[in-house]
């Protein structure tokens, strides 16, 4: 009998087993499909909300965003896997239209094998019909788009976000409260025009569960999470503060002092955290000798150290994290104390002009003031549940992130499905007039091409949300704008027509006869008129990044999987 060694194998490795899965496979159609119907259902207005719940019993979560919905799903398959990591590449720099790339990227791989035509050549016209798609766009920009965004054009753009995220709870009536909320939160973000070069000012976001949404609040000044033991919940400081921000440690393991010579006398009873401490306690000693009121600390600071501050009548505020250290940084206007060996404690020092104690909802807050500085603000969320909570604070954060956006890319496209018919309508009217030299050019028949083109045009039908639900009315494209509606509508899924306006409609169904006609993309269309809208730099991103990965996927010949 042998002994195995510590980290060996429980068994000997076995030779690699390769699989040839090819992309047609039922099973892999069906898993496809299966991610496809869970996103669907969770694009639109009229979305369904998913809970997810692991089997070890863990955390659960009650969503329909695309990012919180990718971070809990556990996807084993390759396939599928490729597909969500493309995406989770493009919420992490745009942080909004994660499910419409999904959905359109799943739907376009599904149609691909659906047209029963060798998957190479098809690969092939999608990829060219997609960088057509794209060129049109860039015409659409050019022709219609404003110069700048108004703030009523933001107002949308913010409804846009919130109004189809029902695991927020926002009632009808409280939407426009919410958007504008976050509206004037992203508003008091940007720099001022003697601030040019600076970035924008951070906003931080606090929850606070068991109030309706209404309650919600923009503060200005930082507010914290109130810990008993730091500060008296009667405390009310009205002079100036010197304060001081340090990031490093100071829990006794810091690598601060790596330099410093180690003399230990007594093996037996000294250690060298203890000796670190020390080393800590003559800084804390000149932040007392320097007169500082309040220590604020990203980490933690041991409680030796914070003993000996608080005897001094230093009061400390530690396990700040980041967010709330660049709200902090900003306030007091301190420069934070990352390194003592590079930084000097006296040109660090920054100042508040008091403290509180606020309460919301029985929850404690401290109250950071600085009358020099009004740009620094707290955005104090309000729910009445943990799980509509956190997604309202999910929501908050992709909201900001879109209108920063909209500042440096202020274009925008019509939403509501609208974009979708216009789009495949001229797509349609330049590929058939050109058919008969892109046959020759990809080596196939213009019956092959035109079926291509039908299937690629239905997986942007996919994404018209509704539309395919027979619980719901039937959508149409009219024939004079091209835009998207519903039965009986006064006007446009986007809102930039009026059913006067227009006239010969033709269901969304008989996409084989979508035609073309010269006052395609109007610019009265694409003006102040829409009101359901995406931003145009984020919606080519996820389209480049859509057309990229579905014919890649559509190039896949077998999947190798090692099974040890």
């Amino acid at each position: 009998m042998s002994a195995m060694s510590p980290g060996g194998r429980v068994c000997m490795k076995q030779q690699s087993i390769v699989t040839y899965k090819h992309i047609s496979d039922e099973d892999v159609l069906t898993s496809l499909c299966t991610l496809r119907q869970i996103v669907q259902s969770c694009y639109g207005p009229r979305s369904k909300l998913k809970i997810i719940h692991n089997q070890s019993l863990g955390h659960l979560t009650i969503t329909s965003t695309s990012g919180r919905l990718l971070n809990c799903l556990s996807i084993s398959k390759p396939y599928l896997k490729f597909v969500v990591t493309s995406v989770a590449g493009h919420l992490e720099k745009y942080k909004d239209g994660g499910l419409y790339t999904l959905l359109l990227t799943l739907s376009l791989i599904e149609n691909g094998i659906k047209t029963g035509l060798k998957l190479p050549l098809v690969s092939e016209l999608f990829a060219y019909f997609g960088h057509e798609t794209l060129s049109l766009i860039e015409e659409v920009k050019i022709a219609g788009m404003e110069n700048d965004l108004s703030l009523k054009a933001m107002l949308r753009l913010v409804n846009g976000i919130v109004r189809p995220k029902h695991a927020c709870y926002v009632k009808q009536t409280n939407l426009d409260f919410l958007c504008k909320l976050l509206l004037e939160s992203f508003l008091n973000s940007v720099p001022s025009q003697e601030d040019q070069n600076s970035s924008f000012n951070e906003v931080l976001k606090l929850g606070v569960e068991g109030l309706d949404v209404t309650e919600s609040r923009l503060w200005t000044g930082v507010l914290l999470p109130f810990v008993h033991s730091v500060i008296s919940d009667s405390c009310h400081f009205t002079k100036p503060l010197k304060v001081v921000v340090l990031v490093t440690s100071l829990s006794g393991d810091s690598n601060e002092f790596i330099h410093a010579k180690y003399e230990l006398r007594n093996l037996q009873t000294t250690a060298v955290n203890d000796v670190v401490i020390q080393l800590w306690m003559e800084v804390c000693q000149q932040l007392v000798n320097d007169g500082v009121s309040v220590v604020f600390c990203q980490k933690v600071v041991h409680p030796i150290l914070q003993q000996f501050l608080h005897e001094n009548s230093v009061h400390v505020i530690d396990r700040l994290g980041s967010a709330a250290m660049k709200s902090v940084t900003h306030l007091t206007g301190c420069a934070p104390v990352i390194s003592l060996k590079e930084q000097s404690l006296s040109e660090c020092y920054g100042k508040l002009d008091g403290i509180d104690v606020v309460t919301v909802n029985k929850k404690k807050f401290y109250h950071l003031k600085n009358d020099r500085n009004s740009a620094t603000k707290t955005l104090i969320l309000c729910n009445w549940s943990e799980q509509a909570l956190e997604e309202l604070k999910y929501v908050s954060n992709v909201v900001q992130h879109v209108l920063q956006m909209s500042i440096f890319h202020p274009d925008i496209l019509p939403g509501g499905g609208c974009f979708e018919t216009l789009i495949t309508t001229k797509l349609h009217s330049k590929i058939f007039s050109n058919r008969k030299s892109l046959a020759a050019k990809f080596g196939c028949s213009d019956s092959q091409l035109l079926t291509s083109l039908r299937y690629f045009k239905r997986g942007f039908m996919d994404t018209i949300p509704g539309h395919g639900d027979k619980t719901i009315l039937e959508h149409w494209r009219d024939n004079h704008y091209h835009h998207c509606w519903l039965d009986d509508e006064a006007k446009c899924q986007c809102g930039a027509v009026a059913r006067t306006d227009t006239e010969n409609f033709k269901n969304l169904c008989e996409i084989d006869k979508f035609g073309y006609v010269d006052s395609l993309f109007d610019k009265k269309v694409l003006g102040s008129d829409v009101e359901i809208c995406d931003l145009a730099v984020a919606k080519v991103s996820s389209l480049r990044l859509i057309f990229n990965t579905a014919s890649t996927m559509l190039k896949i010949g077998c999947m190798i999987q090692d099974l040890n």
